[in-house]
């Protein structure tokens, strides 16, 4: 259960990224008017630069699938812990209930 549920995590992360990956780029690829690829001449406009500064300058992006992994692992380690202390407080306390029906 733990680990499926930190794949999800992970695959919600990196697809997050990827979907503003792909955002940006269409909100950049609106200012291409003739479709080049290029920017040159009328295309260049203070919005077009700074569309473009928003797809050049995130690193978080690039990074995602990296730091995907790291929060996976520490979610999944954390509700790994936690699943373990449950089972493991219940059964010391099914431990405790038997014996205390012992006494009595």
């Amino acid at each position: 259960m733990a680990a499926l549920s930190a794949l999800f995590v992970y695959v919600f992360l990196v697809l997050g990224a990827v979907y503003v990956d792909f955002k940006l780029e269409a909100d950049l690829a609106e200012f291409d008017l003739n479709g080049d690829g290029f920017f040159s001449g009328a295309e260049i406009t203070p919005e077009q630069q700074q569309a473009m500064l928003l797809v050049v300058a995130d690193t978080g992006r690039t990074f995602a699938p990296i730091t995907g992994v790291v929060f996976s692992l520490i979610y999944f380690l954390s509700l790994w812990l936690l699943v373990s202390m449950i089972a493991l407080a219940n059964k010391l306390r099914k431990k405790w209930l038997g014996q205390r029906q012992n006494i009595r």
